[in-house]
């Protein structure tokens, strides 16, 4: 509600601010990083890393003259930039989420049939393949996410003359810190 007109106002916090969902599969991937214990993935984090991931794939969009992936119309961290077009927090968490559900195999690997059937359950295996591929298939290659992310984010971009210039690149945000300013002061 507006303070001053008491009228309700918009805000998109919950259905634009996709990252948080990242945000828990990246701290349930934290815990079992640090500690080695698995429980919790075992009684429900692993459901959330994937239906998380699953989340994602379904607000992907893709482009057909080229392997990128968008996430068009997000809210960052920050809370302030609303609307935006592939916020780099935003898309590296989702990276990181995609990461994580990837990785779930090589953790149960000594529990092959109870992660199998925990995909079937979640009826998972034919969201696998676009996972795999979303994120970049084979170790080594970058994933699509990753390759846009340097200049989707950078708030850098080439005026007419050919001189970088500091504003929104078009792709809607200004958010990173781009390159680091030389420090030049006179005394």
């Amino acid at each position: 509600v507006d303070v001053f007109t008491h009228r309700p106002v918009r805000t998109y916090f919950r259905d634009r601010q996709i990252h948080i969902s990242a945000d828990v599969a990246y701290a349930l991937r934290q815990y079992y990083e640090m500690t080695g214990d698995r429980t919790l993935l075992e009684e429900g984090g692993a459901r959330v890393i994937l239906e998380c991931a699953r989340f994602y794939l379904s607000r992907a969009s893709a482009h057909l003259d080229r392997a990128e992936v968008d996430f068009a119309d997000v809210i960052g961290p920050d809370e302030y930039h609303e609307r935006v077009c592939n916020n780099a927090f935003t898309n590296r968490m989702i990276l990181h989420c995609l990461e994580s559900a990837l990785m779930l195999r090589e953790i149960f690997g000594d529990r092959e049939a109870w992660f199998a059937s925990l995909l079937k359950e979640m009826d998972f295996e034919r969201d696998l393949p676009l996972l795999e591929d979303l994120r970049g298939s084979g170790r080594g290659s970058r994933s699509s996410l990753t390759a846009t992310l340097p200049w989707r984010t950078a708030p850098w971009r080439r005026s007419a003359g050919g001189s970088a210039t500091r504003g929104n690149t078009g792709a809607g945000t200004t958010e990173s810190p781009g390159p680091p300013r030389s420090s030049s002061r006179q005394t």
